[in-house]
């Protein structure tokens, strides 16, 4: 819109109210001669602060890594858009992006409650934000057994603790050679939960050499919607067999057959055969 308005005195100009924008101005003066001049003056009036939309994208994380990104957006307006950009509660440093782009390189690193703050500025220095929260939780499993090597009968420990920030609802079976088991101790605290079984081999599972049976945890946490297996561990179990040594040589009973009635060594050659009981408990051998 142009308005031409004559200056009484050439004072200076009071009177005329100006909008937001870009204004340019051109001033003329003359002479009772006629002798004329002038000059432009260009300005800009940005009283107004950009417009940031909510972020989107910034949601709760939940990893088994070491470290998560988050992956975001948020888009700014303003006549005179000159930078967007944010900081962490984790990075205080302004980190600068390029306006109404997606913002991949948001790194978490630790687990907790968690701040974005986003901002743009135009070029008269307006400036204006937002905030957005999430929670990060980085967790790891620590899983382990008192035996390395068992046999059948014999009782072993095994253990899973689940280490996540502020842990929901979590539930775990133990799988011990394709059979699943329910732990027989659960501990919850703020940041971990423990689980826990005592497992007695079962029979028919090792032999003489030794024979490896694999067992893993399966870990639910259900508000998560995380199911999960833990890595595959293996046992090695023994049994234990007896014959009269033909086929195993370890020597553990020896006995010497006498006549009762002549108190002598009777011969191993008048085939006389004997019966021996052995009663195996708790892992002590009795005969």
């Amino acid at each position: 819109m142009q308005v031409n308005t004559t200056l009484a005195n050439c004072g200076n100009v009071t009177a005329v109210v100006w909008s937001q924008g870009n204004h340019h101005v051109r001033i003329w003066v003359n002479d009772s001669f006629g002798n004329m001049n002038f000059t432009t003056v260009n300005f800009t009036i940005d009283t107004i602060a950009p417009t940031i939309t909510d972020a989107l994208n910034i949601t709760d994380l939940t990893t088994i890594l070491t470290e998560i990104n988050s992956t975001w957006q948020f888009n700014a307006t303003d006549p005179n858009l000159q930078n967007c950009f944010y900081n962490t509660s984790d990075v205080p440093a302004i980190r600068i992006e390029t306006c109404n782009s997606t913002i991949t390189e948001t790194n978490w690193t630790t687990s907790g409650n968690k701040m974005i703050y986003y901002y743009a500025n135009d070029s008269a220095g307006n400036e204006f934000y937002k905030n957005n929260s999430l929670v990060v939780r980085l967790y790891s499993y620590l899983q382990g057994t008192n035996k390395t090597q068992v046999t059948e009968g014999e009782e072993a420990y095994f253990n899973l603790t689940l280490n996540m920030f502020a842990v929901p609802l979590t539930t775990a079976t133990f799988w011990y050679n394709n059979t699943a088991y329910s732990p027989t101790g659960i501990q919850v605290g703020s940041n971990q939960t423990n689980f826990s079984l005592m497992l007695t081999i079962p029979d028919d599972t090792g032999n003489t050499t030794g024979k490896n049976a694999s067992w893993f945890w399966e870990y639910k946490i259900s508000d998560l919607s995380i199911s999960a297996n833990t890595s595959l561990q293996n046992q090695t179990i023994y049994s234990l067999r007896m014959d009269n040594c033909s086929s195993y040589t370890t020597m553990i009973l020896n006995l010497s057959l006498r006549d009762e009635e002549t108190d002598t060594t009777m011969s191993s050659a008048l085939n006389t055969t004997i019966e021996v009981d052995i009663i195996l408990t708790s892992g002590v051998f009795n005969v």
